[in-house]
């Protein structure tokens, strides 16, 4: 019997997910994604500081920091997958707004972020670096569209796992309700400061500024202070390292404080997000290394009258489309997982027809 082939566009943890679980029926399945590597939010930035006679190369988890451990069939999928090596278990100190320190259980992915997007599609067909900018429907089935031309065989589904914002360029022309629903749901964006402080191997006994900073008490910091929301140190998660010369931090800002200065330069944005770091650590830094991200899409927000709420993901089997995504299932990376897995097993029970 000739399989179904389904082109997935998003390599995010919810189109990781369904590729997986289709790829494991035995669909043919090809992901597709603009960035140059998986994981969308699920993301490491690394960097190479050349202060010391030897680069020093470190990294920092700039997206998706952790998460909190799930419930029910999510937290079993994360068990199973810790077996692995993929994931694994981390208790962080929580600092909350009220000042209160607890252990908040939860997961990280290992040895980076993305590492889970790619491990969930080992043995998948993979392209990155190529924005679809378009679908087309024909006789043969889906094409798949870059500057006007084709790019690949014709499939017989697809699934756009993007954010909202930009699935509604794909979907309007074959789903316009759907792409009605996605405008109106509004994605929240975060800028996101990295700041890396210490002095190179080899320098010598480093100054007072830069020497490892005591235990603070906590991990992870919540805040409602000025433009920061959270700040988490970097270097302690499993699987990570900064060695004992340096010393890290990702601060996201807040929703609120984004949104007024989205359209700032990164110029812009470093010193301001740079100066509240400084206000929430017990003592001055010496600063080798500070750069800041800016997160367009990085959260739903509650959406409008109109907006997507309910439903985990769509499918239209007549057609062959379905769109899934952690806004559809209901935030967070297991609002990812639930609306990735639930759309590859609905599409399994109407698996599209093949195109002769």
């Amino acid at each position: 019997m000739h399989l179904p082939s389904i082109a997935i566009i998003g390599a995010g943890l919810a189109g990781s997910v369904c590729a997986h679980t289709l790829s494991a029926a035995g669909c043919r399945v090809t992901v597709f994604d603009k960035s140059r590597g998986v994981g969308g939010r699920m993301a490491t930035r690394r960097i190479e500081l050349d202060r010391g006679p030897d680069p020093t190369r470190l990294s920092l988890d700039h997206g998706v920091g952790w998460w909190p451990s799930g419930s029910g069939a999510f937290e079993t999928w994360l068990q199973d997958l810790a077996r692995t090596g993929a994931v694994a278990s981390w208790a962080p100190r929580l600092r909350d707004t009220s000042g209160a320190v607890y252990r908040a259980k939860g997961w990280v992915a290992q040895p980076d972020m993305p590492a889970l997007c790619r491990h969930l599609l080992q043995g998948v067909a993979l392209h990155t670096a190529c924005p679809i900018e378009a679908l087309v429907r024909g006789p043969r089935g889906w094409q798949l569209i870059i500057a006007e031309v084709a790019v690949g065989p014709a499939f017989d589904a697809v699934v756009v796992a993007i954010p909202p914002a930009q699935a509604v360029t794909l979907l309007q022309a074959h789903q316009p309700t759907w792409a009605v629903k996605a405008q109106a749901l509004d994605m929240l964006g975060c800028w996101t400061l990295m700041a890396v402080a210490g002095s190179p191997a080899g320098a010598g006994q480093p100054s007072a500024k830069s020497q490892a900073v005591p235990d603070l008490g906590w991990d992870i910091l919540d805040s409602t202070d000025g433009p920061l929301m959270r700040l988490s140190r970097q270097g302690i998660q499993p699987g990570r390292t900064l060695g004992t010369n340096y010393c890290a931090w990702v601060a996201h800002a807040s929703p609120g404080w984004s949104r007024a200065h989205l359209e700032d330069s990164p110029e812009t944005a470093r010193p301001v997000l740079l100066q509240a770091l400084n206000k929430l650590l017990p003592s001055p830094m010496d600063w080798v290394h500070t750069v800041v991200h800016r997160w367009r899409y990085a959260q739903a927000a509650a959406p409008r009258a109109g907006g997507l709420q309910q439903q985990t993901h769509m499918w239209d089997s007549a057609a062959g489309l379905g769109t899934c995504g952690d806004h559809l299932g209901g935030g967070g990376l297991e609002g990812a997982w639930h609306s990735g897995q639930d759309l590859a097993l609905h599409l399994l029970t109407k698996r599209p027809p093949t195109q002769s």
